[in-house]
């Protein structure tokens, strides 16, 4: 739906445009043109219906919309820019979804499931010119170039992190932080919001590596590492480079907590996994245009995060306390905005749990630096609520709310940086969404 804001913010409605299924982010062009609305079609929970996802792209002419909007689809309109293939390599979903395998994007779902089924737009940015956009397809660990002459769009895999490269905390039981490598554990970056800017006139994409798992009622693709040698549970082996990893970090209370997917990890299906792949990689990256890893943020945000919080880092949104977000995917690396302040590039990250705010100078995207950290959050206060129940702070439930609004941000979902130009004092400022406190707040900022 589009509104027109006059110069006191009053809006007045102009037209509405059916998009795709389940429309999850919308994004203008740099000149306003054109808008992008990334569908996710996202299934029912028993997996009764699952929309195809999707990309609409609706032009508009004077700052009115057209009455119809141009779908982007991952069927005909998928292309692949290998020189070594024809379109009749890709020309029907058996071979796409072959190719894309092949390539590393992760599947899972339902047998049957079909590739534009599969694949879910989360979030879009522009490159500068409007000519070109990205995706995130979180569930899938991708992203997606859409060529915005052709309307195409070609689906690049983003690779996997080596967790025995660096260190996570993986387990909720002991409460404390406790960092450990694993061999043979990886990461799917499995990125939400995602920005792009220009350095040396090329385009680069940033990432908020939040991570995702298919985890309905008919269909669930997550599981604790402890339960796949459970016998009670999946009843499968780990290698013995795996199981030696397991022993060596506090088996069923320490790696065996952590959550993986039952998708990947068991190449030959002979019941034993070769590998563990954890979701989301508890960081932020930089890709060039073509989506190849330019820098990564490793184990900064844990180890940050646990010298300023102590035991109250990897904290849920829902309540305080600390630690009990280990297991799942840390601090969750959701929200991504990045601009210029004096002359250099900022990006600004914000976790989705833990609700920290971490800065980064990416001026030079090879040669990052960490700026600073914040949370304003108050971790001395006591609540409780549960997002899944229709009242999440129903008292006959267990739940209490009673301190939330003095407990400060919650789960922070969303950044919009704006840039001193076009702040109402000169300074640039940082527009921040909390979807669990409920709260919008604004921070000022300045180069020291």
């Amino acid at each position: 739906m589009f509104f027109r804001l006059d110069a006191t913010g009053q809006g007045s409605f102009i037209k509405a445009v059916a998009a795709g299924s389940l429309p999850d982010m919308v994004a203008f062009s740099p000149d306003g043109s054109n808008v992008l609305v990334a569908n996710e079609g996202e299934p029912d929970t028993d997996y009764n219906l699952d929309p195809e996802g999707s990309v609409s792209m609706i032009t508009l002419t004077n700052g009115t919309p057209t009455d119809t909007a141009q779908t982007i689809n991952f069927t005909t309109d998928m292309v692949f820019s290998n020189d070594t293939l024809n379109e009749e390599d890709y020309d029907s979903d058996a071979k796409r979804m072959a190719l894309l395998k092949a390539a590393g994007i992760k599947f899972a779902g339902p047998d049957g499931m079909t590739v534009a089924e599969e694949l879910e737009p989360e979030y879009i940015t522009y490159a500068p010119d409007g000519q070109t956009a990205y995706v995130s397809l979180q569930e899938s660990n991708a992203i997606g170039i859409l060529d915005l002459t052709t309307l195409t769009v070609e689906v690049r895999a983003l690779g996997f992190k080596d967790w025995g490269t660096y260190q996570l905390d993986f387990s909720n039981k002991d409460e404390i932080p406790a960092f450990s490598n694993a061999e043979g554990l990886y990461g799917m970056y499995q990125p939400d919001t995602i920005a792009s800017y220009q350095w040396n006139d090329a385009t680069f994409i940033l990432s908020a590596n939040e991570g995702d798992s298919r985890d309905y009622a008919a269909y669930s693709e997550e599981v604790r590492i402890a339960d796949i040698i459970d016998e009670d549970e999946l009843n499968m082996m780990l290698s013995p480079s795996l199981q030696a990893a397991y022993d060596a970090n506090g088996a069923k209370d320490g790696l065996g907590r952590l959550k993986v997917t039952t998708a990947l990890g068991d190449a030959d299906n002979n019941g034993e996994f070769e590998a563990l792949y954890a979701y989301g990689a508890r960081s932020f990256s930089i890709w060039d245009q073509n989506i190849n890893l330019v820098y990564d943020s490793g184990d900064d945000f844990g180890k940050i995060s646990a010298a300023i919080l102590g035991n109250n880092f990897n904290s849920a949104h829902t309540e305080n306390n600390g630690d009990n977000r280990s297991d799942d995917k840390g601090g969750e690396p959701e929200a991504i905005a990045v601009g210029e302040i004096e002359g250099r590039m900022y990006a600004f990250i914000a976790q989705e749990r833990s609700g920290d705010l971490f800065t980064y100078d990416v001026t030079n995207p090879f040669n990052v630096a960490f700026v600073a950290h914040y949370n304003n959050r108050d971790f001395s206060t006591r609540f409780e609520l549960d997002d899944d129940l229709v009242n999440p702070c129903d008292e006959a439930q267990g739940m209490d709310c009673s301190e939330v609004a003095q407990s400060g941000d919650l789960g922070p979902e969303s950044i919009q940086f704006v840039a001193p130009a076009d702040s109402p004092n000169g300074n640039a400022l940082l527009i921040i969404g909390n979807e669990v406190s409920g709260t919008v707040t604004i921070y000022q900022v300045k180069e020291k």
